[in-house]
């Protein structure tokens, strides 16, 4: 058997106070949390930010914790299982969270989180968390990074990056970017787009062939590569494409059209 844990280190910036306020918030979580900070679960966020500091924190903090589970979680007793799985230590720049026996990133980054908002931080800070285990496993490594704002937490992962690659090759696939001028009259738009090729196909046919049916049936003339459709005059010409990684390719389709 193996052990499976995770290492992190990251510093939020805080002056004294505000990082003395959050070890104190924090400390809430290991005894019994009062009715004060329990009744204050059923507000929404406007009512949050009218309270006080301290109770706006402790209050973020119950309700973006990743276990939190509503008005189950108002019962005092549930909330002893709202654990926060790293360490903390203030420091000269501010508050530093890392790991103890492992370190879990959704818990440092609601934490972050409602640090930032509480006190109306501007800040992004990221913070790289690394996966081990206690045996050489060909599954247990990985490693995800993290964006917090007071407003979003992003991720990414080595795990999607090697799932993406792994599909593109099973599926004997490769991605690319592709850009377009559309011409109406004295009018020029910029039109992006995807597209996929089978790896013993040809892209720059593979692009010809759209720019000819961009526009419905057109052809090339000859001094500049401008495809015109036949039927109304409009024409398309050409920017070029280029290769687009597959885990960038899965992200990119949610907002270009793949042709």
């Amino acid at each position: 058997m193996a052990d499976y844990y995770s290492e992190a280190a990251f510093v939020i910036p805080l002056k004294s106070d505000l990082a003395d306020m959050a070890l104190r918030a924090l400390a809430i979580f290991d005894g019994e949390i009062s009715e004060q900070f329990l009744s204050k679960c059923a507000l929404d966020e406007e009512r949050i930010a009218e309270l006080p500091p301290f109770e706006q924190l402790v209050t973020r903090l119950i309700k973006t914790h990743p276990d939190y589970v509503g008005t189950v979680a108002l019962k005092s007793n549930a909330l002893h299982e709202l654990v926060w799985s790293f360490r903390t230590e203030k420091q000269d720049d501010g508050l530093l969270l890392t790991h103890g026996d492992t370190f879990n990133a959704d818990h440092a980054a609601a934490f972050t989180e409602a640090i930032l908002k509480t006190f109306d931080l501007d800040l992004l800070i990221t913070f790289e968390v690394a996966h081990l285990a206690s045996k050489p496993l060909l599954d247990a490594y990985g490693g995800l990074g993290v964006a917090v704002t007071k407003n979003a937490t992003r991720y990414a992962g080595t795990y999607d990056f090697t799932i993406a690659e792994q599909d593109a090759v099973a599926n004997k696939e490769c991605y690319y970017q592709g850009s377009l001028v559309e011409v109406n009259g004295e009018y020029e738009y910029r039109s992006e787009f995807l597209f996929v090729c089978r790896q013993d196909e040809d892209p720059d046919k593979k692009f010809d062939d759209i720019m000819l049916g961009f526009r419905g049936d057109g052809e090339f003339t000859d001094e500049d590569h401008y495809s015109v459709t036949t039927s109304d005059g409009l024409g398309v010409k050409k920017v070029g494409f280029q290769c687009v990684p597959p885990a960038e390719f899965k992200v990119l389709k949610k907002y270009l059209a793949v042709l």
